[in-house]
């Protein structure tokens, strides 16, 4: 207690802050304030890569922060009540019969005003590297990286390649 007094001084006030303990990003600055803080904002859109709304497909850009259980009604401004709305997407929430939670996985659960449930999820994260040792020579290693270099096809390779299917569509 007698170093926290230390400490705080003079100091009129403090803003809790709820920071990742090896990153220092700020997670969490609860009730104390309304303004998502930068390092939480780009966790926000880390985590969902644009608008969250079902069938929007806006990438993160100039979108808003929404709290999505409303800051003037109680929400908090963390992780778990933050999400990416597009502009459009945002009044849709605020200003129709849209109903919207998020859980603590960050899966956004919108309910429409017909009650249909529409699940939104943030993007998915990489799978974690494979460590098991390699048990291929460097030699090994640069042929199959070179198989995979773009190359130009001779005329002959060109026109020796098997003829499509019968049912097999060009996708273009």
């Amino acid at each position: 207690p007698e170093t926290a007094r230390r400490l705080a001084g003079t100091a009129t006030g403090f803003t809790r802050l709820l920071v990742h303990p090896e990153t220092g990003v700020v997670l969490s600055v609860g009730r104390d304030r309304y303004k998502v803080p930068a390092g939480l904002r780009k966790a926000v859109e880390i985590r969902d890569q644009g608008c969250r709304a079902p069938g929007c497909t806006r990438p993160a850009g100039h979108d808003d922060v929404d709290h999505t259980h409303d800051w003037a009604l109680g929400g908090e401004t963390n992780l778990q009540n933050l999400a990416l709305l597009c502009r459009y997407s945002h009044r849709l929430k605020h200003e129709t019969g849209w109903e919207v939670s998020q859980d603590q996985k960050g899966i956004l659960h919108w309910t429409s005003p017909a009650g249909r449930h529409y699940p939104t999820f943030p993007e998915p994260r990489m799978s974690p590297p494979d460590l098991r040792p390699i048990k291929k020579t460097k030699k090994q290693i640069k042929a199959e990286l070179k198989a995979l270099e773009p190359r130009h096809l001779t005329p002959a390779e060109l026109w020796t390649q098997p003829p499509l299917a019968k049912d097999e569509v060009i996708p273009f």
